[in-house]
């Protein structure tokens, strides 16, 4: 039963790890496990945003290039190295919990099928309170100039940046999930979901592109979790913009970049007035086509572009006179 093996300790931890060598052995079987995720997931990414970027992906990319191929390379290869120093964690997850010292359990109702996903939530917030304060003093100038910097010399990163750090920084980041499981409970399937999620949220963060919609719902996403947008002005400006997952950190600590909210209302502002371009622009390919159909505009709709949001007329609000007018007849011969 498929439920059964997810309840089994055995499922997960195979080996006995108290014995050095299997300890060696299950490390390196994570090892391959984490680069062959690495890739795949960045890969998902990179090929359709760095190898076949279409026209609308091209308009979300937050930088005026691309990094280099060697900048990319340099940063896979950091992040390989920390795959080493993330596999022996995770290992030493299954080692902690076989001690009995880790609160991971097996019944998925044992806290009640509710607490599945709340954990993933308290789990989140407590990781972005250890990640906000180890990145703080990762940025004091003595330990940025022997450890951090190697993360920040990619000024403008790439998907591949996502685990590229020095060695001394993946310890301290791979230290975070074993730590947390000594005090907060979590069925090890969340744990591995959880471990995917951050990972695609780090992907995402350093992509060099703001894939959340320019509109007032991305606009709202921007303000209560990071994105790449966030994250690439952390890269810029160094002294804003620590946390992990949610920007309320940064607000509370006064670290948000001043103005930062500014510049996502002016993505969404874009965002509208090019909207307002492409329906001119459909309009003059509709009238193109030979002559068979006529179009008449409602002047409304371009206003209503124009004026988006609270700045509207009030009958555009009220939703009087909106609609795209459509006259079609069929054209004699001439």
């Amino acid at each position: 039963m498929l439920r059964q093996h997810f309840e089994t300790f055995s499922s997960y931890v195979p080996l006995d790890l108290l014995d050095p060598g299997n300890f060696l052995v299950a490390s390196c079987l994570l090892f391959f496990i984490i680069l062959f995720r690495y890739f795949l997931l960045v890969g998902a990414f990179w090929l359709p945003f760095y190898c076949w970027p279409s026209a609308a992906a091209k308009k979300k990319r937050i930088y005026p290039a691309l990094p280099s191929r060697q900048a990319q390379l340099t940063e896979i290869k950091w992040s390989a190295v920390n795959g080493v120093i993330f596999a022996f964690a995770g290992v030493a997850i299954g080692l902690f919990w076989q001690m009995g010292w880790s609160r991971l359990y097996l019944q998925f109702n044992e806290y009640g099928w509710a607490y599945l996903p709340i954990s993933l939530v308290i789990f989140s917030f407590a990781h972005e309170i250890y990640f906000y304060a180890t990145h703080r003093w990762l940025h004091r100038p003595a330990v940025f100039r022997r450890f951090h910097k190697v993360h920040h010399n990619s000024l403008q990163p790439s998907p591949w940046a996502s685990f590229s750090f020095h060695p001394a920084e993946g310890l301290i980041q791979a230290a975070a999930v074993p730590l947390l499981l000594f005090f907060i409970p979590m069925h090890p399937v969340m744990v591995l979901l959880y471990l995917t999620l951050i990972t695609v949220s780090a992907i995402i963060n350093h992509l060099g592109y703001e894939i959340l919609p320019r509109n007032r719902r991305g606009l709202w996403l921007g303000r209560h979790f990071v994105s790449g947008l966030h994250h690439a002005r952390h890269h810029q400006v160094y002294r804003y913009n620590y946390c992990l997952f949610y920007p309320v950190v940064d607000k509370i600590f006064g670290t948000e970049e001043p103005g930062f909210e500014n510049r996502l209302a002016a993505a969404e502002t874009v965002a509208m007035q090019g909207f307002q371009q492409w329906l001119l622009q459909r309009q003059t390919q509709l009238l193109e086509v030979g002559g068979v159909l006529g179009f008449r505009i409602n002047a409304d709709l371009a206003a209503g572009c124009a004026c988006h949001g609270s700045h509207q007329p009030q009958h555009i609000r009220q939703g009087r006179n909106r609609e795209l007018t459509i006259e079609a007849a069929i054209a004699g011969p001439s």
